[in-house]
């Protein structure tokens, strides 16, 4: 059996030992809320702030608890922007909900589904780590077959689907986190995604296939440079954060761009 690890894995292992599993969600919630009320960055969230306007319309894939969620409603609340966040795994969706009610983020909307290239029902399996500690942020609807693992019955839309339905005329921003599936994320946006070319922020490596439809869009490749707070054009070994960028918009974000 693969040897699972996450990120915080030893003090994960100790708040779920000491407690069950629905006080370490808890826990992990007050966490979130309070690095956000204190301004605390979260990953590429410094970034945001310099890509998104007020006015932006954004879809928040993978939303998790709710880490990128708060800070992006931040961004827009004082706009006409808007958040989409999505995140299919229930007790991951309950703390979002309660999030959202805590901090009364009146620019989100949240969908208890996940997004993939069809609309339908299907399974998310859930990684059960050491001694029982299960870590909603590494659940997927991949096959996760030879590790220990619970199920869970979801519901999946597209990208097209969703904006279609809801009538949402633009997509500015999509950022996603799906444990694996970003490619038929992809491909289920690319209606949207040729019509709208927003900028995109994916959990990826540059070598998975199927990004060329993307490159001929006239996208970029970039990734997250933390240490200066700006994009960097990727240069052949960077994995992990991907932002694609259309030449179209690169000009706008000339001041946040390294292609060195």
């Amino acid at each position: 059996m693969e040897k699972l690890r996450t990120a915080n894995y030893f003090q994960k292992r100790i708040i779920h030992f000491l407690f069950n599993e629905k006080w370490y969600n808890k826990i992990k919630l007050y966490k979130i809320i309070w690095y956000y009320k204190f301004g605390i960055p979260y990953e590429m969230s410094p970034l945001l702030k310099k890509i998104i306007s007020v006015d932006s319309t954004v879809l928040d894939i993978g939303a998790n608890m709710g880490q990128y969620a708060c800070r992006l409603n931040d961004i827009v609340r004082k706009g006409n922007g808007h958040i989409y966040s999505f995140e299919p795994v229930t007790s991951n969706f309950i703390s979002l909900k309660s999030m959202k009610d805590r901090l009364k983020l009146k620019n989100l909307t949240i969908n208890q589904m996940g997004v993939s290239n069809v609309v339908e029902e299907t399974i998310i399996n859930i990684p059960i780590f050491d001694n029982g500690l299960v870590v909603g942020t590494r659940a997927t609807i991949q096959n996760i077959s030879e590790i220990k693992h619970k199920t869970e019955a979801i519901k999946v839309t597209t990208i097209d689907s969703y904006v279609s339905e809801n009538r949402i005329e633009k997509i500015d921003f999509i950022k996603c986190d799906t444990e694996g599936n970003e490619i038929n994320v992809l491909n289920g946006g690319r209606k949207t995604i040729t019509k709208d070319l927003p900028i995109l922020s994916f959990e990826m490596s540059y070598k998975d296939e199927g990004l060329d439809w993307l490159l001929d869009l006239g996208y970029d490749l970039f990734y997250y440079d933390s240490q200066i707070n700006k994009l960097r054009k990727i240069n052949g070994y960077q994995d992990g954060n991907l932002i694609f960028v259309n030449k179209s918009q690169q000009k706008n974000l000339d001041r946040i761009i390294e292609y060195a």
